[in-house]
């Protein structure tokens, strides 16, 4: 609030709404109409809960008249206040206030005067007196004939607001310091005629003396910032209601106007931008489009977020955050360590089982070819399948017939071998195994061969029938026929 004027002049405050005095930068990308209403009145763009016509705002409180012979549109209100700007997120609105004056001619008679005021739809009735504001002019002004640079007391007067006002009016009272030099009265009359007193926007007005009083004289407006909310109950109340006007991606914000009255607005969420009062009016802001948010590495966007994947040495503290990967080499270090050693070990057994079942193979050749495996083999190919011949087992085969020699399988012992129940994988026929327990190579390879191909071949009830041997191990393994008992 700015006074300049003449004599000494007390203004009374006597407030009961909120006037804005700070200054805010709009967001192009929330302000938008709802969907098939008027986006502009001239070159305003009117944002939804805003809205111009029927269906296009929230509530009649929000209802604009735009006035296609001026750039501004009229909010609908008793004062008809003129909008000129909307910084949407803040839930604020600038409009266009003319500044009240009181004139005098040149004997100090006043002339006219004009007084304004600001008021919402309902104002609140009661009053309650804020403060004063004084500006000493007469006296001092008519000494010397010149007005101070600086707004400080002398000729100007100005004061800051509080929140929670409603209504705001000014009371002009003047003090005369009794009589005076009238060539000195008339010369300051005709000089500074008028008296002005007017609400600003912060930053928005700048007293020069040579100039202020000119520019005023021009029943100029100047700039006004005031709030609105979207409803008059607290985020908690109205989220429980399911009755939000806050729409997806948004989140309901406690704002209250009136100092003890609930009200709340809305804003999009972290990460969206956009409408909040619009059905999916709040979109995804893509941080990686037009520049890389990440200090370290590169940006990848989410909805509603992004995350930075780390350059090479360096790792996430958090999804948005790298940091040096070299806090753990110590750790990682012995890790290597530990992994080389596991896979050398792991290796070396290999080579050592590899070497073993190598060494083994030799030595079952070895057995078999002392034991008169080849002449057997050879001897049996010799009938070609016109009589039935004893077969040659491996001595894998034995283990898996007898489940490795499974004690349970053991049906007989003597002096020099054991005897275990095996069973034939390819007709399931029970078979005898008979195992020595005497290591003994035995010495007439042909003669074995030929008894082998004898017995396989004796079919008679009191004559246990050779079915087949193992000849891999030092001691040849039989195989007979299973008879019970």
């Amino acid at each position: 609030m700015a006074l300049l004027g003449s004599m000494l002049i007390i203004v009374q405050l006597s407030v009961v709404v909120l006037l804005g005095a700070a200054i805010f930068t709009p967001i192009a990308a929330a302000a938008q109409a709802k969907p098939g209403c008027p986006e502009k009145c001239g070159n305003l763009t009117i944002p939804y809960p805003f809205g111009i016509g029927d269906g296009c705002y929230l509530r009649p409180e929000f209802n604009i008249t735009c006035n296609q012979a001026s750039t501004h549109p009229t909010y609908l209100t008793r004062n008809n206040l003129s909008i000129t700007n909307f910084y949407f997120d803040e839930a604020e609105l600038q409009i266009a206030h003319d500044a009240a004056d009181s004139c005098h001619d040149a004997l100090g008679n006043p002339s006219n005067s004009n007084s304004n005021n600001i008021a919402d739809p309902t104002p609140d009735k009661t009053k309650s007196t804020q403060g004063y504001s004084v500006a000493a002019c007469d006296i001092i002004l008519t000494s010397n004939n010149k007005v101070p640079d600086t707004c400080s007391g002398i000729a100007c007067t100005e004061s800051g607001l509080v929140g929670g006002l409603v209504v705001f009016e000014m009371t002009l009272i003047y003090y005369s310091f009794g009589e005076q030099n009238r060539n000195e009265t008339k010369w300051f009359y005709e000089e500074y005629p008028c008296n002005y007193a007017f609400l600003v926007e912060d930053s928005k007005f700048t007293y020069a003396p040579n100039t202020s009083f000119q520019q005023l004289s021009n029943k100029k407006q100047l700039p006004v910032v005031i709030n609105w909310e979207v409803g008059d109950e607290p985020c908690d109340v109205v989220e429980k209601s399911n009755n939000s006007s806050c729409k997806g991606n948004s989140k309901c914000v406690d704002r209250s106007i009136v100092h003890g009255k609930p009200g709340y607005i809305c804003n999009c969420s972290e990460g969206y931008h956009g409408n909040p009062y619009l059905t999916d009016g709040c979109q995804d802001i893509d941080e990686c489009e037009t520049s890389n948010p990440c200090d370290n590495g590169t940006c990848h966007n989410l909805d509603g977020s992004y995350y930075c994947k780390c350059n090479s040495g360096y790792r996430n503290h958090d999804p948005k955050t790298c940091i040096p990967g070299t806090k753990n080499t110590a750790l990682k270090i012995s890790l290597g360590i530990c992994l080389s050693f596991l896979v050398l070990l792991v290796l070396v057994f290999w080579i050592y089982c590899g070497v073993k079942r190598r060494k083994f193979k030799k030595q079952q050749e070895k057995f078999f070819k002392q034991n008169g495996g080849l002449l057997l083999r050879q001897q049996l190919t010799r009938y070609n399948g016109s009589i039935e011949t004893a077969s040659i087992f491996s001595e894998e085969e034995l283990k898996k017939m007898t489940d490795h020699y499974d004690e349970k399988r053991k049906i007989g012992e003597g002096g020099y071998g054991l005897v275990y129940k095996g069973i034939l994988p390819a007709d399931k026929r029970e078979v005898a195994i008979k195992k020595s327990k005497v290591s003994a190579q035995i010495t007439d390879s042909l003669e074995f061969a030929n008894e082998v191909i004898l017995l396989s071949q004796i079919n008679h009830k009191n004559v246990v029938k050779l079915l087949g041997c193992c000849l891999e191990t030092q001691t040849p393994i039989l195989v007979y026929e299973f008879i019970s008992n």
